[in-house]
């Protein structure tokens, strides 16, 4: 072909074949490019055989190339359509799938929901009957404890009405003997509550007496103390005047000597300075002016203080007579509450007189209506005895007449029953051998039934362990099937050849768990069929068949699948040689290893492009592994075969074997995993049909055992039967003599019976004509005391009302005077308001006069002030002259006589000093006078509370007397008072004993009725609890018979568990879905595998396509290239000479597939084993 370029077909279905190997120094490792075009004439001439003829112009090699484009289109577009189409019947029949397994699991759950539902209506059933049996029993109980509380009670109300008449009895002994009347207790309670309320006004005028005693004494203290304190200050005055008159003489002195001193340097400055002499006149007449204006300013300031003086005196006897007129006021005030007491104690005496005669009525009300009363029980108890009685006697005589009936009915019937007793005996004695029989069929077949039960146990238990183990087995088979190899490996304990996958330098390119990985379980069972086909290409030559090691399977793995991603050798590991090929997944590597290759050598004789068929065929090799993957690159799929001499890296030999051993040794593995969930399936179903045949063995044994325990039953109960039957014979001969004496007995309890009912009955009469009687007694008293409590609460009321007046009266007092008001009336009152309403007048005309004096004071005061501040502005006015005329002479005399100022200052000096003195001296006498006035007011005051002491003492006095005279009274009503109180307890007390008798009485009545009633109650619910108790019962027999098994068939019936019904639909409506799903997904499969079937059409269709769009290419090509050919080959000559003396260089070391030029590799285009695989398919699916 000289040097045409090899043109690689980028098909899917393209076969392509790396020529390479490793293998002895002396054979060829690779192929040159004018062998690779070799082998493709020759693939393309044997595909060209089954085509039409080879077009003969380039015109008709592009018009067939054109037609081969379109039938590839259109076969791709038909091939995608059918693959869509098939994706999707995938998608569906997996979700029918789906569906059909979500309906089994629907009918599984709700078979167990009824089960549950079944299983719980028995367990309710039984709970009920349990909960209505501990009623019933505590019904029981209930109606015994309410029969003892009847008893009880009705002794209590026995006893009651006997106490009540012994109170009663000793009520009336105690009236005959106390003399003493409530009236009378009651008088001389309230001659006690006035006596004690007049001996607390007695102590509050005592209090009152010696307060006003103390006050006189304090004042007179008081006085003394100021008398002695006015002394003392009189004392200390009048030698403060003697200090200050020596102080003035002193001053007075120091004064002229100083006056002296400066007068006569004064003048000795004037005589020598005219202007200075001036200016001293105008000092002088300034200080003239101004001691006119400040004695003009101090004859103004006497006046304001004397005017207020006088205003101070007239606000003071203002303030005084508004003190009297506020206290006259108040006076007025105090007599007014001291009247409004009096009204309300005016008010408080009547009302108590009224409701003291009203409690008088009412408690003679009272006592009549309580005899009434007891008049009438005790009728009423002789009538309700007497009615007692007659119902009695009556219900005797019925009594007496029904069970002389029955006796004469007894006596018939006992000869009857003597008669059927004798009777039964006989058929009893029948009954019993019959039973007997039947109770050992029964037995016999009970027995039989128990022996096949453990038969079928002992298979259930063999089938659960076969299903566990398989089971275990199915459960895991999943994870250990995504091992792979590794799986495999671990299984077969080969430590090196899993050291080998683990630790391979290029283990990355192994992905464990992936299908398409060489390691997968499915490519390394097509790995031994490709060992299969190289034994089988071997015994051609005479060659013994290789063995497979575990070890050498691994390198093949970890080889082939870093060759899938790396087109060429690895070198991972040392073995004797490696064959590599790259294809789709439906190539036949050998088909160029060894067919091509062996037709090249054949032809040839140059053994440099046949290195994989010599790697076949070589004697030496004794173990190989093989590998292949789907992920090749840039093919689809690697394949890969590794062989081994004998003593070569012999640790990749070991444990070596067969391939029919190691085959058989793998698909033991292989099919345990694939096979694992049918196993399981069927281990399971042999479990299930275990279980049926023990249910239906343990069925059939509990009808057995149901059966021979009823016989049994029945066999004791003739036998009991029979027993019994004799005894009532004997019991029937015994009951007839009994029936007869019974009979004339009874009789004779009629005729006592009938006399006692009429002699009850004339008894009542009798009394319900005393009990009318006493009613009408009763109703009288019960109006009268009516009205008599009525008219009581009134007063009490109204009392009570006035009291609370009177309180609130003396509260008001209280209030006003400080004190509580002591005892007085009305005329008291009003001559007391009378006295403070004058004083009032004579005190309102004083604070008038006062006021008047006061607001003359206030005019004078204000007048003298306003002379005041005028005298005062001139007096400021003149000491502004004398300080302007002292500053023009300190000038001028500063100039003329310096020390004239220190004189003049030291004589200013004396003048303070002495005026000091004299305000001391007039402040002294003004002391003298001050204490002089208090000591003589102290002492008049004196005089007067000393002539007022004796009165205040004499009035203690008498309150004192008066005090414990009313104390006296006191204690002689108190004793009055106990002395009734003492002498009518023994009638309050027997009447409160006879009331709480009645009550008591009353209350038991009430007991015993209220227990009669429940004891009717507890009656009633020990019968509403059994019939209850029968329902339950009833409920639980129906549910021990219930059986989902049998619901099924028969619906139930019955409304206790007729709502079971709708369960046993529900199964049935999800196993009428299971069989509808079921059926939808059997459809569901039929369209995949049709959809499968044209999808495998559409691809073959595909592929041909392909091939033919391949050849028509090539011959396109070939027209275009015609003129280069010989220049091509000789280019490709030169090469393939230069890369096999490189291989030959190669031959030293582990030779690696690979051209410098092109690292895709050297290639043929497999077109005739497509075209024989093409051939294949189409046969298998026509």
């Amino acid at each position: 072909m000289g040097k045409k370029s090899v043109k690689l077909t980028t098909a899917v279905t393209a076969a392509v074949l790396l020529s390479s190997s490793v293998m002895a120094q002396d054979v060829a490792t690779a192929a040159d490019a004018g062998q690779i075009d070799g082998q493709e004439d020759k693939q393309v001439k044997g595909t060209a055989e089954k085509k039409k003829a080879a077009p003969v112009s380039l015109d008709e090699a592009k018009e067939n190339l054109n037609m081969a484009k379109e039938q590839e289109e259109k076969t791709a577009s038909e091939e995608k359509q059918a693959s869509e189409a098939y994706e999707a019947a995938k998608k569906e029949e997996s979700e029918a799938a789906q569906a059909a397994a979500e309906a089994v699991a629907k009918a599984e759950e709700a078979k167990k929901e009824a089960e549950q539902a079944f299983q719980e209506a028995v367990a309710e059933a039984e709970k009920a009957e349990a909960e209505v049996q501990d009623t019933f029993d505590q019904k029981q109980v209930e109606q015994m404890q309410a029969a003892v509380n009847t008893q009880e009670k009705s002794q209590a109300y026995t006893d009651s009405q006997e106490l009540s008449k012994e109170a009663q009895e000793y009520l009336e002994e105690v009236q005959e003997k106390v003399t003493v009347t409530e009236e009378e207790v009651q008088q001389k309670q309230e001659a006690l509550e006035a006596s004690q309320a007049d001996l607390t006004e007695k102590e509050g005028a005592v209090q009152e007496a010696q307060e006003n005693l103390e006050q006189i004494n304090g004042q007179i203290s008081s006085s003394e103390a100021a008398i002695e304190t006015a002394k003392a200050n009189i004392v200390k005055a009048q030698e403060a005047k003697a200090q200050a008159e020596q102080d003035i003489v002193e001053a007075q002195a120091a004064l002229e000597q100083a006056t002296a001193v400066y007068e006569q340097a004064e003048a000795e400055a004037a005589e020598g300075s005219p202007e200075y002499k001036a200016a001293l006149e105008k000092v002088e007449q300034a200080k003239d002016a101004l001691s006119e204006a400040q004695a003009v300013q101090a004859e103004k300031q006497a006046a304001l203080d004397t005017a207020n003086a006088v205003l101070a005196q007239a606000q003071s006897a203002a303030e005084s007579a508004q003190t009297d007129v506020d206290q006259a006021q108040k006076e007025i005030e105090i007599a007014q509450a001291e009247g409004a007491v009096a009204a309300a104690q005016e008010s408080l005496a009547a009302a108590v007189q009224t409701e003291q005669q009203a409690q008088s009525v009412l408690n003679s009300a009272q006592s009549e209506l309580n005899a009434a009363q007891t008049v009438k029980d005790q009728k009423d108890a002789v009538l309700n005895q007497k009615t007692q009685e007659k119902a009695n006697a009556e219900a005797a005589l019925e009594k007496a007449k029904q069970e002389k009936a029955a006796a004469e009915q007894a006596e018939a019937a006992s000869k009857e029953a003597l008669q059927e007793a004798q009777e039964a005996k006989t058929a009893a004695e029948s009954s019993v051998a019959s039973a007997q029989t039947a109770k050992n069929s029964a037995d016999s077949q009970a027995e039989a039934a128990r022996k096949q039960v453990e038969e079928k146990q002992a298979a259930v238990d063999a089938a659960q362990k076969a299903y566990d183990e398989a089971k275990k087995a199915s459960d895991n088979a999943e994870a250990q099937i995504a091992k792979g190899s590794f799986g495999f490996f671990e299984e077969m304990g080969a430590e090196e050849a899993l050291d080998i996958l683990n630790n391979a330098p290029l283990k990355e390119y192994t992905e464990q768990g992936n299908e398409k990985d060489a390691t997968s379980l499915e490519n390394m069972k097509a790995a031994l069929e490709w060992i299969k086909e190289c034994n089988e290409l071997r015994e051609n030559h005479q060659c013994a068949d290789l063995k497979v090691s575990d070890s050498l399977m691994a390198i093949a793995q970890s080889n082939t699948n870093a060759s899938g991603n790396y087109i060429g050798h690895t070198g991972q590991f040392q073995v004797g040689g490696e064959n590599l090929a790259w294809g789709s997944g439906s190539y036949d590597p050998f088909y160029g290893w060894y067919t091509e290759e062996k037709e090249d050598y054949e032809t040839t004789g140059n053994p440099d492009n046949s290195g994989h068929y010599f790697n076949i065929i070589q004697e030496g090799f004794v173990y190989t592994g093989f590998a292949v993957n789907q992920y090749s690159v840039r093919y689809g799929a690697a394949y890969g075969q590794v062989f081994n001499w004998e003593n070569y890296s012999e640790q990749y030999n070991d444990n070596a074997m067969t391939l029919e051993d190691y085959t058989t040794r793998f698909m033991k593995y292989y099919d345990g995993l694939m096979n694992a969930p049918q196993i399981a399936e069927e281990a399971a179903k042999k479990l299930e049909e275990a279980k049926n045949a023990l249910a239906s063995a343990q069925t059939t044994y509990e009808a057995a055992q149901k059966k021979a325990a009823e016989a049994a039953t029945v066999l004791r109960q003739k036998q009991q039967a029979n027993t019994q039957a004799a005894r009532k014979v004997t019991s029937a001969q015994n009951e007839v003599k009994a029936a007869e004496q019974t009979t004339a007995q009874k009789v004779a309890a009629v005729t006592s019976a009938s006399a006692k009912v009429t002699s009850v009955s004339q008894a009542v009469q009798s009394a319900k004509a005393e009990v009318n009687a006493a009613q009408r007694t009763l109703s009288d008293k019960q109006q009268a005391y009516q009205t008599a409590k009525a008219s009581q609460e009134q007063a009490a009321q109204k009392k009570e009302e006035q009291e609370t007046n009177l309180k609130q009266k003396r509260q008001a007092y209280r209030a006003l005077a400080g004190k509580e008001i002591g005892e007085t009336n009305a005329e008291t009152a009003a001559a007391h308001l009378q006295t403070a309403q004058r004083n009032y007048q004579t005190v309102s005309a004083v604070l008038r006069t006062a006021n008047e004096k006061l607001s003359t004071a206030k005019t004078e005061a204000e007048s003298k002030e306003t002379d005041l501040k005028s005298a005062q502005s001139v007096t400021a006015a003149k000491e502004a002259d004398l300080t302007q005329a002292e500053k023009a002479r300190d000038e001028i005399e500063a100039v003329v006589a310096a020390d004239l100022a220190e004189k003049r200052q030291a004589v200013e000096d004396c003048k303070v000093d002495l005026q000091t003195a004299q305000q001391d001296k007039t402040d002294a006498e003004t002391d003298i006078q001050t204490n002089t006035e208090a000591q003589k007011d102290a002492e008049s005051q004196l005089t007067s509370l000393r002539e007022n002491k004796p009165e205040a003492e004499a009035a203690v006095a008498v309150a004192e007397e008066a005090r414990k005279e009313s104390e006296g009274k006191v204690e002689e009503a108190q004793k009055i008072y106990q002395d009734a109180v003492d002498a009518i307890t023994p009638l309050r007390e027997a009447k409160a004993a006879y009331n709480t008798a009645l009550a008591e009485e009353a209350k038991a009545k009430e007991n015993y009725e209220k227990v009669v009633e429940e004891e009717a109650k507890a009656v009633q619910a020990v019968a509403d609890a059994k019939a209850a108790l029968e329902q339950a019962e009833a409920k639980k027999a129906e549910a021990d018979k219930l059986s989902l098994t049998e619901a099924m068939k028969t619906p139930i019936e019955g409304a206790n568990f007729s709502y079971l019904n709708a369960y046993v639909d529900e199964i049935k409506l999800a196993e009428k879905q299971v069989e509808e799903a079921e059926a939808v997904h059997e459809d569901k499969k039929a369209a995949l595998a049709e959809a499968k079937n044209t999808y495998d059409l559409a691809k073959l269709a595909y592929a041909e396509a392909v091939v033919d769009l391949a050849d028509a290419q090539e011959s396109y090509d070939q027209f275009l290239k015609t003129s280069s050919e010989q220049n091509e080959e000789n280019t490709q000559k030169t090469e393939a000479d230069q890369k096999k003396t490189e291989n030959k260089t190669d031959q030293r070391e582990t030779v690696k597939t690979g051209d410098p030029a092109e690292p895709a590799v050297y290639t043929a285009v497999g077109m005739g084993a497509l075209a024989a695989a093409l051939a294949a398919w189409k046969k298998k699916h026509s």
